[in-house]
């Protein structure tokens, strides 16, 4: 009997691309927006992850682009046009670690 199982996916060559943590503002938090919000983030394979906050901020994204000229472009093409979007902060990492 399999009881699960566990697959572990390799986060690339660290030079393959930039790694964004975006923090996102909503004009509401009602359900109806954070459902509609989810579902138009999972159309976007750069977004690869995302919580929804308490405190400051409805949301934070962790996306991976190939450098900052698709960084420019994903923001103004997808995340600006994210439905219910008020607002965008945006880090970009310097250095990663992922524990074993």
């Amino acid at each position: 009997m399999i009881r699960g199982y566990t697959a572990i996916i390799s986060g690339g060559d660290p030079d393959e691309g930039i790694d964004a943590v975006v923090q996102v503002e909503l004009e509401r938090q009602t359900e109806e927006y954070l459902t509609r919000f989810e579902a138009a983030m999972r159309k976007h394979a750069e977004i690869r992850e995302w919580y929804l906050l308490s405190g400051a901020g409805d949301y934070m994204l962790r996306l991976r682009v190939s450098d900052m000229e698709d960084y420019a472009l994903f923001h103004r093409d997808v995340l600006s046009r994210l439905p219910g979007v008020s607002r965008i902060n945006s880090s970009f990492a310097m250095r990663s670690h992922r524990k074993a």
